[in-house]
């Protein structure tokens, strides 16, 4: 009986000590839209590291508005945000110079396509602790049909 509560306690603190720090980072740190928008399963959690640049696909589709939201945590510094058409041109450019994140982006699909987010945290610098090389972000997809104005 004894092995088996120890093997209990063993399995419990090794999954505990190796659950994802990230999960649901977007969850709980991006700028939700709300009703109408829906959540969409492109929604993803990751590690950022300083002097590193990540980037993802998002797949939007024509009729829809979009609601993109990238949260991440401060001691990251200055995180860039762009996202990119498939010809790599940039069509959406944000950096936190003036505010903190998360950062929003609301817009309307005429065209399906791929876009490119890319994600690019600043050099670490030299007077912060040895802590902050490395960080918690989400990114948060949400949709809605693009309603229909006019008469």
């Amino acid at each position: 009986m004894k092995k088996y509560i120890i093997t209990i306690l063993i399995l419990i603190i090794s999954t505990i000590s190796y659950s994802q720090p990230c999960k649901n980072f977007h969850e709980k740190k991006c700028y939700s839209f709300g009703y109408p928008f829906k959540y969409s399963q492109q929604s993803q959690d990751f590690e950022l590291s300083a002097g590193k640049t990540t980037e993802f696909n998002v797949m939007v589709m024509a009729g829809y508005e979009y609601n993109f939201s990238l949260g991440f945590e401060k001691k990251l510094g200055n995180v860039s945000f762009k996202i990119a058409n498939n010809l790599k041109t940039i069509v959406y450019y944000d950096s936190n110079d003036s505010k903190d994140a998360p950062y929003d982006k609301q817009f309307i699909v005429d065209k399906t396509k791929k876009l490119k987010v890319i994600i690019t945290v600043p050099e670490l610098n030299y007077n912060a602790t040895a802590n902050t090389d490395s960080g918690c972000a989400g990114f948060l997809v949400e949709f809605a049909k693009q309603p229909k104005v006019g008469f």
